[in-house]
């Protein structure tokens, strides 16, 4: 934990050993992108909810983060586990969800919510 200390420059005082920890969910934050591949192959990117000063919600076990298609350029389908419920607040898809798009295109954009 964390300990503060108090001087006038002559004497000191520490306090107790405390803890800080993260605020209320505020917002999610890619910090795995989905990266170029061939059609079909798995997209495995990496999405944390996060709080207003950017920690972690390790606290969230039970939130559900869904990843959709936001820009379509080859009007593909976005397949396989699409939802993925975080542990500590980390959502990571790997290769075992097989999440992929199945048509050709450049610029695809996902969104997580």
């Amino acid at each position: 934990g964390y300990v503060l200390r108090a001087s006038d420059g002559t004497r000191t005082a520490d306090s107790n050993a405390f803890n800080v920890t993260h605020a209320n969910a505020h917002h999610l934050t890619w910090t795995a992108q989905p990266a170029t591949g061939q059609a079909g192959a798995n997209l495995t990117p990496e999405v944390e909810i996060r709080d207003q000063f950017e920690n972690v919600v390790t606290s969230d076990s039970a939130s559900t983060i869904t990843l959709t298609i936001q820009t379509n350029p080859g009007t593909s389908t976005l397949a396989g586990d699409v939802d993925l419920v975080v542990a500590s607040g980390v959502a990571t898809w790997t290769a075992g969800e097989a999440m992929y798009l199945n048509k050709v295109g450049t610029g695809y954009v996902l969104r997580a919510s």
